[in-house]
C-alpha cells in the first residue's frame, strides 16, 4: 500500500507563507516524526544560539507546521526545497510560483505609502 499525502488547494493568487527553522517541542511518546521533504527521520539537533540546546527543524507554510531534518533544513539548495514543500502542501506538483514581495515593495515605494483600503 503506497502512502498519499493530500495537501490544501491553494486559491489563484493566494499569499503563502513559508518560513523554515528550528523549534522546541515537548515529546511524551518515543514516536519518530518524519521529514516532510525527504520522508526520513526528523530528530532534533544542535541549536546554536536558541532558546535550547536542541530544536526539532520545521517549516511553517500559513498557520500549519511540518517536521523537517536537520539536512533539510540546512541544505544549500534552499529555493528548490522551499518550492517542493509549497507544492507538496498544496497538493499540485505542477504549481506555479511567484515571489512577488520584491515588486509590492517597489510600488509602495514609487507611490510613497503602504496599502490603502
Amino acid at each position: 500500500m503506497t502512502k498519499r499525502s493530500k495537501g490544501r488547494k491553494l486559491k489563484l493568487g493566494e499569499v503563502n507563507y513559508l518560513k523554515v527553522g528550528q523549534c522546541v517541542m515537548a515529546r511524551d511518546n518515543d514516536m519518530v516524526l518524519k521529514c516532510y521533504v525527504c520522508d526520513g527521520d526528523a530528530l532534533p539537533f544542535a541549536w546554536p544560539n536558541g532558546p535550547a540546546p536542541m530544536g526539532y527543524g520545521v517549516a511553517a507554510i500559513n498557520d500549519a507546521l511540518v517536521p523537517l531534518c536537520e539536512k533539510c533544513v540546512k541544505t544549500d539548495n534552499t529555493d528548490q526545497r522551499d518550492e517542493y514543500i509549497l507544492r507538496k502542501y498544496s497538493g499540485n506538483p505542477d504549481l506555479t510560483l511567484t515571489d512577488v514581495s520584491e515588486e509590492v515593495g517597489e510600488a509602495i515605494v514609487e507611490r510613497g505609502s503602504g496599502p490603502t483600503h
